[in-house]
């Protein structure tokens, strides 16, 4: 099996999880996300913890030769990006992302961009 296809299938299911937990059990994820992002220390090794994955996902897979693998390539990019907001986000902005969680429409249009990243990428992965 391809890095692609296993990274494709890896991120597939686990966003289709996530996402299906967010759908599922709104109130105990937007406190979640509101008890860690009340927690500077926990939202700064959070941040250490997705640079390790999104460094481990470039350095691993930095391909671009066709779709799916320039996808796989552009989200390990894209935890590099975050995780670098979250190690250096001051705490105004942090109460900007916990306000725009707790807006209904923002939460499940963030559910719905999880599922459909989670749906493409495990039909690829596994059919790949």
């Amino acid at each position: 099996m391809s890095n692609t296809l296993f990274l494709a299938q890896l991120i597939g299911v686990f966003s289709i999880i996530f996402a299906l937990s967010m759908l599922l059990r709104r109130q105990m994820v937007t406190q979640i996300v509101h008890e860690m992002f009340q927690n500077r220390a926990l939202v700064y090794v959070f941040g250490i913890f997705e640079l390790v994955a999104g460094v481990l996902m470039v350095l691993y897979h930095n391909i671009w030769s066709d779709a799916l693998s320039s996808f796989i390539t552009i989200l390990g990019w894209l935890l590099i990006i975050e995780a670098v907001i979250y190690l250096f986000a001051s705490r105004g902005f942090l109460r900007k992302i916990i306000s725009a969680i707790h807006s209904t429409k923002v939460y499940y249009i963030f559910t719905f961009l999880y599922l459909v990243l989670g749906i493409i990428l495990a039909y690829a992965g596994f059919t790949g």
